[in-house]
């Protein structure tokens, strides 16, 4: 019994849905997005010892609309 691989069927190429100077565009926005997080980051973690993924955490919890006032989270329950 063969398996069949992708060199076996005959399947159109994949588009390529950008030109050349388009992708070299994005890959500079890329890599401009690298840097700003990647300093964001250390900064972070320089003036307040938290990680900026902690930060979106955190962020994500205090806007969050279901959140109750004084609400600690899974551990402050109380065990109620």
């Amino acid at each position: 019994m063969k398996l069949s691989t992708s060199s076996d069927r005959s399947e159109p190429p994949e588009p390529n849905p950008f030109t050349d100077e388009e992708f070299q565009v994005w890959r500079g926005f890329l890599r401009t997005h690298r840097t700003i997080t990647d300093e964001l980051n250390q900064r972070l973690i320089r003036k307040h010892d938290l990680t900026l993924l902690h930060y979106g955490v955190l962020i994500t919890l205090i806007t969050d609309p279901n959140r109750q006032p004084g609400q600690t989270g899974a551990a402050g329950g109380g065990g109620q």
